[in-house]
């Protein structure tokens, strides 16, 4: 029953957030392949069983940043501090949810 529940969920935030994440993916490979970047782009929805185990600490779906996230894989540390600056340069930061 809670893996129902919780598919209904990421189903629910995820149906409204699909195209926008298309988007915002299509912006950032445009955005590094302007930079001169090598990079490889991929995107995830975050499985039923994490976010369970999310749940379980936080128990409030509304304080899940992470159902839809961008992994981006560079070749330095340098171009990831590039990457970053790009990205904080587009995009506002959560800033207590930057990890470090």
């Amino acid at each position: 029953m809670e893996y129902e529940r919780l598919q209904k969920i990421i189903k629910k935030r995820i149906g409204s957030s699909q195209k926008k994440f298309l988007a915002v993916r299509h912006d950032v490979a445009t955005e590094l392949g302007n930079a001169g970047l090598d990079f490889s782009i991929d995107g995830r929805v975050k499985s039923t069983y994490s976010l369970h185990k999310k749940l379980a600490k936080i128990d409030d779906i509304e304080q899940v940043y992470d159902l839809l996230a961008l992994r981006l894989i560079l070749d330095t540390p340098e171009q990831c501090n590039q990457v970053l600056g790009i990205l904080n340069a587009n995009y506002q930061p959560v800033i207590n949810k930057i990890k470090t």
